[in-house]
């Protein structure tokens, strides 16, 4: 509630009009100093029966204090009047003077008189019932929802559903009170589907996926026709880490009711969450075939012909949407990256430039149009451009992405020295930033200068110590670029424990292992980065350590058709040189 106070002179002015031939106190208004409506309101507490000229009084009081910002003396002689004044409309205002106060036992107070006063007034229930909620009385929370219930029968799944939303917009530190009392709620409708999957609702918007699946579970059982509810049903399998599960039960209900879109495009997005495009692109074409226009499910079609290397499809779709009209910023940014990836960096930067502003994606646009600038030779432009941009916004979080930016274009160019400079001169505007310091690091590491990448990555730490990414850099640095491997070992490990299924990580800990000369880990470990995220440098890892290990012909395999997907990659290339003359240097 932003503005409190709009409408208290009217409700004044209607008690007034119902209160003619009463005056108002003269020195009730008289003065202007905050302490003159102090000490009236000190002396207008005298009495408990209000006159109707107190009443008046009272009320313009409070309107003054409010307007003053003495919402104390405002409350209270609302809360004053409202206990004498049989107007619902007075405990209303108390009651959001009170919140906007955050002044809860305060607004309690004048939520049950409000209440009182208009029993059947849902909005009056609904506040009693979400006080009631902050201060952990549940037993009057039951009560005032029950209210609502009880009052429209007929529209019990809006009721259920409504307060769900209410019980689960208070946030997650009142989480065990709101499936306290919403487990209380559904006990007196047993036989109600809506009552069962509004709590799973609620379940799942407070993080208690166990009951969610119980109750969603319950609630379709109790009528198949509330497919929303498998489809949640499904998501909290798949929270649960039971993919297969949602997985096969979608797929059934589909096969049941194969003209259901719904169930069609959950059991799509189950199937896109384990990877399994193939598969989930069969079902959105067929809801695309009922649905031809439908730039969303065009969209999605475009991403995941992205994501499988099916480039030519997923440019096809990505022009279909811009004939739609629909969603034209992400069609040129995925545009923009096949161009990328076919090394057609004119049209690329041509692409990029078609994002709008006003979108997400604008700002990565922007920075990879500066670097394939930089990679076409244009070093200058592309300077010009992200300082351009650095100059015209003043964000500090965007202006330190340019800076970034700038820097991996110039180390792109080789020219380290210019880069690093960039970066401290960076880092004089926006001391100790750990962005700007990691970016310095990495540049550095290129240098060959490792005492200062790991004064860098170390100082990050500092601020941020339980940083993976950061962990896992120095981590890696420290078993790639000297004999440091036990260090190497614990950071990497720490840096596992916090993303234990990060391939970048994962690969790391395969490394450092090969380097301890633990090579059956190391294999183990470097199988499952490649397996989480294909990566050219972690196939080039795992071919490395499987022929020093005697496993030659697997090295050559995964060599082979690593090359087969990224074949211009130089470490990929020198490996496979290596390993052709049989010279692989053993590293321990």
């Amino acid at each position: 509630m932003n503005k409190p106070f709009n409408g208290l002179l009217a409700l004044f002015l209607l008690i007034l009009t119902a209160c003619a031939g009463a005056g108002a106190p003269r020195d009730a208004v008289s003065g202007n100093a905050d302490t003159q409506i102090v000490k009236t309101h000190e002396r207008g507490k005298a009495g408990n029966v209000f006159t109707q000229e107190e009443v008046l009084y009272r009320l313009m009081l409070a309107e003054i204090a409010g307007q003053r910002g003495l919402l104390d003396v405002s409350i209270e002689n609302l809360l004053s009047v409202s206990a004498q004044v049989n107007d619902p409309r007075v405990a209303e205002r108390a009651a959001r003077v009170a919140i906007y106060a955050q002044d809860y036992p305060a607004a309690l107070r004048a939520a049950k008189r409000w209440v009182q006063l208009a029993p059947e007034n849902m909005e009056a229930n609904q506040v009693l019932a979400a006080l009631a909620l902050r201060l952990g009385d549940a037993d009057e929370a039951v009560a005032a929802f029950r209210h609502v219930l009880q009052a429209e029968p007929q529209n019990s799944e809006q009721a259920f559903l409504l307060i769900a939303g209410l019980l689960g917009g208070e946030g997650s530190e009142y989480r065990e009170t709101a499936m306290a009392i919403m487990g209380r709620l559904i006990e007196d409708y047993p036989e109600n589907a809506y009552a069962s999957f509004a709590y799973g609702n609620l379940a799942i918007l407070l993080g208690e996926f166990e009951i969610a699946e119980r109750q969603l579970m319950r609630a379709y059982r109790l009528d198949p026709k509330l497919s929303q509810a498998l489809t949640l049903h499904a998501r909290t399998l798949k929270e649960l880490g039971r993919v297969d599960e949602a997985i096969a039960e979608l797929a059934a209900a589909v096969k049941n009711e194969p003209e259901n879109d719904e169930l069609r495009l959950a059991y799509a997005r189950v199937l896109i969450d384990a990877k399994r495009y193939q598969e989930a692109k069969v079902q959105i074409k067929r809801l695309l075939d009922r649905s031809p226009d439908d730039a969303d499910l065009v969209y999605t079609l475009g991403l995941l012909a992205l994501d499988m290397d099916q480039l030519d499809e997923s440019v096809d779709y990505l022009q279909r949407l811009l004939a739609l009209g629909e969603r034209q910023s992400e069609a040129y940014y995925y545009l923009g990256r096949i161009a990328e990836v076919r090394k057609r960096d004119e049209q690329a930067v041509e692409h990029y430039r078609r994002v709008a502003e006003a979108t997400s994606y604008r700002l990565d646009a922007e920075i990879r149009i500066a670097r394939l600038l930089g990679d076409m030779g244009r070093l200058d432009d592309a300077r010009n451009h992200l300082q351009k941009l650095r100059i015209q916004n003043r964000d500090p979080a965007t202006q330190v992405q340019f800076y970034i930016a700038e820097a991996e274009v110039l180390s792109g160019a080789g020219l380290y020295q210019q880069a690093t400079e960039l970066l401290s001169k960076a880092l004089h505007d926006y001391p100790g930033d750990t962005d700007l310091l990691y970016s310095r690091a990495l540049i550095y590491e290129k240098q060959d200068r490792i005492d200062l990448t790991e004064s860098d990555l170390r100082a990050v730490l500092l601020r941020e110590p339980e940083n993976a990414d950061v962990l896992n850099a120095l981590g890696y640095t420290l078993a790639d670029r000297t004999d440091r491997y036990r260090e190497a070992y614990e950071l990497i490990r720490q840096a596992m424990k916090l993303k234990p299924n990060n391939p970048a990580i994962t690969d790391s800990m395969g490394w450092v292992l090969y380097r301890l000369g633990r090579h059956e880990e190391a294999v183990e470990h470097l199988r499952k980065a490649l397996e989480l995220q294909y990566d050219a440098e972690i196939a080039a890892h795992l071919g490395e350590v499987l022929w020093v290990t005697g496993d030659h012909q697997a090295a050559r395999a995964v060599v082979k058709q690593a090359l087969e997907k990224t074949p211009e990659d130089e470490n990929l290339l020198k490996i496979n040189q290596q390993l052709r003359s049989g010279r692989l240097p053993a590293r321990r």
